[in-house]
């Protein structure tokens, strides 16, 4: 196990690795730390650091070019399914010619897929911050025995601090959902488990305020703009009589903790199924389908600010000027435009204007109070 090296001979490999992250990877891995809310643990949070950078690479193998061996395999399975589902012949070739140029050319394809993978590794490890110190947990090293990573020790001379590093900092490369996506790999295939049978019968889960719910759940979707993953599903509250309802959670914000044993084959609403599948096709829209036009005349501190706050953000249509046009429901369209108080102006319709207007009215004269009250 070259990755790993030996305290002495026949020693057990060290667990403790230094890797060195760019200024930019560093501070999304310890962003995603407290995002995901992962848990903290004592000594200056080194071994939560640990934990989180282990559970990383060991979901992201599926995904990352920094696990060649794995892009290589899969590469050559994808042409060797092609020629197999189309029967693909060569011209005037017999069976074992045909065989011999197919071998060739999956070889071909690998090894370009090879050198695309390592070229951006290289731009990977180059990028350089902050020397981290993590722990190697066992599963971690059990993860890399027993998985072949025969390129990845020469691409990275044996030095497993080279992949980790690689590993990060191409996770952090990735979108925030994509990133939820890998840190909550396990739970999205138990969720999907579920999915699969299709028995319509209810989970139950628990979220980030320690309510109880049971959902049945129909699919993992994110939002318009890619922000984050939510589960789509049918809920309640547990141990009540409500009616389950359409509703999508964040996905890191439950915890599924046991299943239920209630049917519900005979009583979802084919409306609420329509809702659903509108969801799982599209984009989960967390404030309904109806949606009005939104124009809106932005400062220039406005337009800076919207080009940096995406959570939430309206569907663009097109722009005057400063005057911009949007598409969304009007609820959206209030979240977002809160945030930037005298640095966007509603200008259509006319009721989100007014209610603004009230909201900002109001928060004035609280503040305009409490100013004068504490001048006196």
């Amino acid at each position: 196990m070259a990755f790993f090296p030996s305290k002495d001979v026949g020693g057990e490999p060290y667990t403790q690795q230094r890797v060195n992250l760019s200024k930019r990877a560093y501070e999304i891995i310890m962003s995603d730390i407290e995002n995901f809310n992962i848990d903290r643990s004592s000594v200056s949070g080194e071994y939560n650091l640990s934990s989180f950078m282990c559970s990383v690479f060991m979901n992201s193998m599926d995904i990352l070019d920094s696990f060649v061996s794995k892009k290589m395999q899969d590469c050559a399975d994808s042409y060797y399914d092609f020629f197999n589902m189309n029967g693909v012949l060569m011209p005037g070739k017999n069976k074992e010619e045909h065989e011999k140029l197919r071998m060739k050319l999956v070889d071909k394809m690998c090894r370009a897929e090879r050198e695309r993978c390592t070229k951006h590794i290289r731009e990977l490890v180059k990028r350089k911050f902050r020397s981290v110190r993590i722990y190697l947990n066992s599963e971690l090293m059990t993860f890399v025995r027993n998985g072949n990573f025969s390129y990845e020790e020469k691409i990275f001379n044996g030095r497993f601090s080279g992949m980790m590093k690689a590993v990060i900092e191409e996770y952090c490369e990735l979108a925030y959902c994509e990133r939820e996506r890998i840190v909550f790999k396990k739970k999205i295939e138990m969720l999907e488990t579920v999915i699969k049978r299709d028995s319509r019968r209810s989970i139950r889960v628990v979220n980030n305020r320690n309510e109880i719910y049971d959902v049945v759940p129909f699919g993992i979707s994110s939002d318009l703009n890619n922000t984050y993953n939510y589960l789509i599903c049918l809920y309640k509250r547990s141990e009540t009589k409500e009616r389950f309802l359409p509703h999508g959670f964040r996905l890191s914000h439950i915890e599924p903790i046991s299943h239920t044993e209630e049917d519900l084959r005979q009583t979802i609403p084919d409306e609420y199924l329509v809702t659903i599948d509108q969801w799982l096709d599209n984009y989960f829209d967390m404030y309904g389908s109806k949606k009005v036009t939104v124009k809106v005349r932005f400062t220039n501190e406005g337009i800076r600010l919207y080009s940096r706050i995406k959570y939430q953000r309206p569907l663009f249509i097109h722009k005057e000027g400063n005057v911009y046009t949007f598409e969304c429901p009007e609820l959206q369209a209030e979240h977002y435009f809160t945030r930037l108080p005298g640095e966007a102006e509603i200008l259509e319709p006319e009721s989100l204007r007014e209610r603004l207007a009230q909201k900002f009215e109001k928060a004035a004269g609280v503040y305009s109070e409490n100013y004068l009250t504490n001048k006196d």
